[in-house]
C-alpha cells in the first residue's frame, strides 16, 4: 500500500526505496513478529491515506475507514476519526457545504460504536473517563519511541539526544521546502494534495494519542504499536520531500543524501 501511495505521488523509483526503508525501520520485523494490534493499525492508517488521496470529497469512505481502525482495530485509531472530520472540511465546497461533508464522515464511527457494543470492540471495557494529566509523560514516551526508528545505532545519553534533535530539525527542513516546492510546481492530484493530508493524518493521531492517555483511566503510555504508524507516515514524508527536491539539488547535495540514507541503513541493519 505504502507502494502504491508513494508510487503515484513521487514515481516508481522513489516508491522502491521508500518500502525498502520501512522495511528497514528498527521495529517494523519486531512489531510485525509479535503484535497482533500493530500491524492492522499501520494497515489502516496507510488505508485511509490512500482514500484520503484518492477520494478527497468521499467523506463516508475515509469516514468508514476511520471508524474501522478506531473502533474494532485499535483504541490509538482515535485520531483517525479526526483526520477524517478534518479532511471533509478541508475540501473545497462543490455543490455541498463542509459541514455535511463532516457529518457524512462521522456517521460510520457513530453507527460503529452501538453496534461494537454488540458485537464486541477493541477497546477494555467498561470505558472510565477522567482527567489524568501527564502531557509531558506522553510526549516523552512518543518520542522515544520515534527517535528508537531515527537514530537506531546510537545508544542512550547526551549524544543520542543531540543526534535526535539535529536530526528532526533537519528533516523539518526538507519537508518544509518540498512542501514549500510541490505547492507551488505540482498538479493538484501528486504532491501538493499529499503534504496537507498526511499533515492532517500525523497530527490527528497525535492529539488521538495525547486525549486516550489523558483522559481514560487505566491507559498505558503510548508504546510501539502506538506509534509506529507516525513513523511509517514521517518515512513517506521525508522520502516524496527528497524526491521533489532531487532535480534541484547538485551534485555534492545528492551525494550526502545518499551517504546520509546509506548511512542510516547500516543503522537501522545492524540494530
Amino acid at each position: 500500500m505504502a507502494l502504491v501511495v508513494v508510487d503515484v505521488v513521487g514515481g516508481p523509483v522513489v516508491a522502491v526505496l521508500t518500502v525498502i526503508a520501512v522495511l528497514l525501520l528498527p521495529d517494523f520485523l519486531p512489531l510485525h513478529r509479535t503484535s497482533l494490534l500493530g500491524p492492522p493499525l499501520l494497515t489502516t492508517t496507510v488505508a485511509m491515506l490512500a482514500v484520503m488521496l484518492a477520494a478527497p470529497r468521499f467523506s463516508l469512505a475515509y469516514g468508514a475507514v476511520a471508524a474501522v481502525g478506531a473502533v474494532w482495530v485499535s483504541p490509538a485509531g482515535t485520531g483517525l476519526v479526526l483526520a477524517a472530520v478534518g479532511w471533509a472540511l478541508w475540501q473545497p465546497r462543490n455543490g455541498r457545504g463542509g459541514a455535511q461533508r463532516a457529518w457524512l464522515a462521522v456517521l460510520p464511527t457513530a453507527v460503529a460504536m452501538p453496534v461494537g457494543m454488540l458485537v464486541g470492540t477493541a477497546w477494555a471495557t467498561p470505558v472510565r473517563f477522567g482527567w489524568r494529566g501527564g502531557l509531558d509523560h506522553v510526549l516523552t514516551a512518543m518520542g522515544g519511541e520515534l527517535g528508537a526508528q531515527l537514530v537506531p545505532a546510537i545508544p542512550s545519553g547526551a549524544l543520542r539526544w543531540f543526534m535526535v534533535a539535529d536530526t528532526t530539525l533537519i528533516l523539518l527542513a526538507l519537508v518544509a521546502v518540498g512542501w514549500q516546492q510541490a505547492a507551488a510546481t505540482a498538479s493538484p492530484e501528486r504532491p501538493r494534495r499529499f503534504y496537507p493530508a498526511a499533515a492532517l493524518l500525523i497530527g490527528s493521531l497525535v492529539a488521538g494519542l495525547l486525549a486516550r492517555s489523558m483522559l481514560i483511566v487505566g491507559t498505558p503510555l503510548p508504546d510501539t504499536e502506538d506509534v509506529f504508524p507516525l513513523a511509517v507516515l514521517a518515512t513517506l514524508v521525508v522520502a516524496i520531500s527528497a524526491s521533489v527536491l532531487w532535480p534541484r539539488w547538485r551534485w555534492w547535495g545528492k551525494g550526502i543524501a545518499l551517504v546520509l540514507l546509506l548511512g542510516w541503513i547500516g543503522a537501522a541493519v545492524m540494530g
